[in-house]
């Protein structure tokens, strides 16, 4: 795309699983025209409550469809961690509008978050 040629950007689970999410987030926000807004949804990998949430519901599940190889297949794919991958988004915006959403708790520290969604609004 060219420079400043989109108004938004959605990424979902996405900067989990690149080896260089940081130079995503670069390009995102070369594309993106001022005013435009980019939505990023991250996962908070690896806390203590997203790996006992997956042990009572995707790890059981898959092992109960004979499928015993779940826990290296979430080390092989999720490659990035939620407090890097935060410190890169607040870098990369660093001079646009950006708010971040966390969830169970507001503002809690990081291993007590099962997701962040940031939006970041170019200036």
């Amino acid at each position: 795309f060219a420079d400043a040629s989109v108004d938004r950007v959605i990424a979902t689970c996405v900067l989990l699983h690149l080896p260089r999410p940081e130079q995503a987030l670069q390009e995102w926000r070369r594309i993106l025209r001022p005013g435009g807004v980019a939505s990023i949804y991250v996962p908070n990998e690896p806390t203590l409550i997203t790996r006992a949430g997956r042990a009572i519901t995707t790890r059981r599940a898959a092992r109960r469809a004979g499928f015993q190889g779940f826990d290296l297949m979430i080390a092989r794919e999720h490659i990035n961690h939620g407090w890097g991958l935060d410190q890169m988004i607040r870098y990369v915006f660093r001079d646009d509008v950006l708010r971040a959403r966390t969830w169970p708790i507001p503002h809690g520290p990081m291993s007590s978050r099962v997701f962040t969604v940031y939006q970041a609004k170019l200036a």
